[in-house]
């Protein structure tokens, strides 16, 4: 006779195993919430496009000048995480800053922003700022060198000024101070007139297709952001307009008419 394969069964009291609740909150511990981010982003929209930049040494002084071009970009290359990116393309040094709304470590979004921050041929290192305005100063931890200060002087031109410590006790001095101005066509928020970008609500300078209709996005982050997931981008952005009450008629990306 044979004999019958032994068969265990244990049941776990109520508590002792992880649930599905529990499993979607640890996932999503370690990014705040995805709208709340891009709205809490959202007055980076003004600086989102391409820039021209002439940097000096010493202000006022052409002597070891240089040119160069920089991009401000959204960045959902984390899909649970977005983050404004500036990167500077070409230029006398490549330098690289992502930008993301600091998380409570439950989910949400906190106080302040976290900059990472990537210097010519240095290793990233996080950067702080209290909050985004026209300027914006992006702090080093403790045993931190370097400081960033973004200053809009308009919708077409932004300085950049890098000051640098020796020690953490030591004094920040002036590295480089870069003047951009904006390149190509004249960007703006969608408040001042025309598409709005059906992805983070800024101003729609680029023309994407779906389904045979025309939406606008303000960047190439939000192009790739678009095309991975349209119906999911265009369902967000229609509850948002739904939501706000916009009257009819008003700037948009693209019709559904």
């Amino acid at each position: 006779m044979n004999a019958l394969p032994l068969v265990m069964v244990f049941f776990l009291p109520p508590g002792d195993g992880p649930t599905d609740a529990t499993a979607v909150a640890d996932a999503n511990a370690d990014g705040p919430n995805v709208a709340a981010a891009k709205a809490a982003l959202a007055p980076l929209n003004p600086l989102v496009g391409q820039w021209r930049g002439v940097g000096q040494v010493r202000r006022g002084s052409r002597e070891g000048a240089w040119r160069e071009t920089a991009e401000w970009v959204w960045d959902f290359s984390d899909p649970n995480r977005p983050a404004v990116r500036f990167e500077v393309e070409e230029g006398k040094e490549t330098l690289r800053l992502l930008v993301r709304p600091a998380s409570d470590g439950k989910g949400a979004v906190g106080k302040g922003f976290v900059g990472q921050f990537t210097p010519p041929g240095g290793k990233t290192a996080t950067l702080s700022a209290a909050s985004l305005g026209d300027t914006v100063t992006f702090e080093p931890k403790e045993d931190g060198s370097d400081r960033l200060t973004f200053k809009r002087l308009s919708d077409k031109r932004f300085t950049l000024l890098i000051e640098r410590r020796s020690s953490p006790t030591g004094r920040f001095l002036r590295v480089a101070e870069v003047g951009y101005t904006r390149a190509g066509e004249r960007l703006a928020e969608s408040s001042l007139g025309g598409p709005e970008c059906v992805v983070t609500g800024g101003l729609g300078t680029i023309a994407v297709e779906h389904a045979g209709k025309t939406y606008y996005v303000c960047c190439t982050g939000c192009v790739a952001a678009f095309e991975a997931d349209p119906e999911g981008t265009l369902a967000e952005y229609r509850a948002k307009r739904a939501q706000s009450a916009q009257p009819a008629g008003a700037a948009a990306g693209g019709s559904d008419e």
